[in-house]
């Protein structure tokens, strides 16, 4: 009973923290961190905000590191595409 009181417990402090965290974020930070997301409204941020709580770990190693951009995903495709466009 004890662990799933300690558990709960967790989840609600990380909950609590990803909370104050995102409505800061949300609010003054998400453009920093991504570009395209400066002038955006109300709704943007309300769509996001579910995502930046789970997240929020991530996302101040994200401003902690100065990350500006984010980032390129590197998959297969990518490779092949690069590959072709070389050897033209």
């Amino acid at each position: 009973m004890v662990f799933a009181y300690s558990f709960v417990w967790i989840i609600a402090v990380y909950a609590g923290i990803g909370l104050a965290f995102a409505l800061f974020f949300v609010t003054f930070l998400v453009s920093s961190i991504d570009p395209s997301a400066a002038g955006t409204g109300v709704g943007f941020r309300f769509i996001i905000l579910p995502g930046v709580i789970a997240l929020w770990p991530l996302l101040v190693w994200r401003l902690i590191r100065g990350m500006k951009e984010p980032p390129t995903e590197i998959n297969s495709h990518r490779r092949a595409a690069s590959v072709k466009l070389k050897g033209r």
